[in-house]
């Protein structure tokens, strides 16, 4: 489940689906490959996209979905679920950073919590967290 190909990785997050909702000058690619190799950090992938568990302090990931269409909904879901049940042994609470409805949905349904909102630069997020 776990994976290092950054190639696969930047494929995703750089597909025309996905790339504007990562973040950034959506104008310009995204190259994941320090972020993958970084043993700290947790990146599982599957057929249609995967999730990134971003270490931010000891046992606390921010974590980040990248599912092509196809992979949205129940598949993603179902993946998803397994993603963050993985990573129980390497975590004690993930975190996440939404501001689109649909992933706010998502995030709530896989049993995250609302915890707050983050300001960066004009934009709102909403932050949920999932504790073991």
């Amino acid at each position: 489940m776990r994976t290092f190909d950054a190639d696969r990785v930047n494929y995703l997050v750089n597909h025309p689906a996905i790339r504007p909702t990562c973040g950034g000058d959506i104008t310009q690619p995204l190259d994941c490959t320090e972020i993958v190799s970084d043993h700290q950090n947790v990146f599982v992938g599957g057929e249609h996209g995967g999730f990134s568990f971003i270490w931010t302090a000891p046992r606390v990931f921010e974590v980040h979905a990248y599912l092509l269409p196809e992979g949205r909904g129940k598949w993603g879901f179902e993946f998803g679920m397994n993603a963050r049940n993985y990573m129980a042994e390497h975590a004690d609470m993930l975190w996440a950073r939404v501001d689109n409805p649909a992933l706010r949905y998502f995030t709530m349904k896989s049993g995250f919590t609302p915890c707050g909102q983050n300001l960066i630069g004009a934009k709102t997020y909403n932050l949920y967290k999932w504790e073991y």
